[in-house]
């Protein structure tokens, strides 16, 4: 399935495509009312600026290696907060979603 079919299967498409590449998705809520959805994991950093009702999203991808994405996610993010709408702190969003899920005991 090509990005933008994904993409125009409906509101999950995202999670299924950070799920099919072995990414973590990370929504950011921006000042201008669109979201910038973040994929990412160690080789790679997506992000998909989506408005809504667009179909078609404006789309940064980077990808190399481990040090290469922890650069280019540093920068983005210092520049992404600046978009981000107010009480969102999105490096704190993003690292959240990195962390591995803990599993309860019971």
């Amino acid at each position: 399935m090509s990005t933008i079919k994904a993409i125009d299967a409906g509101r999950n498409a995202f999670a299924e495509l950070a799920t099919k590449r072995g990414q973590k998705l990370t929504n950011i809520p921006l000042k201008d009312n669109s979201i910038a959805k973040i994929l990412s994991n160690e080789n790679s950093f997506d992000v998909y600026f989506v408005k809504k009702g667009d179909k078609h999203p404006n789309v940064q991808m980077f990808s190399g290696s481990p040090e290469k994405i922890q650069a280019i996610a540093k920068d983005f993010l210092a520049n992404l907060q600046k978009m981000a709408a107010e009480g969102i702190d999105v490096m704190k969003e993003w690292s959240k979603n990195l962390q591995p899920q803990k599993t309860q005991i019971k």
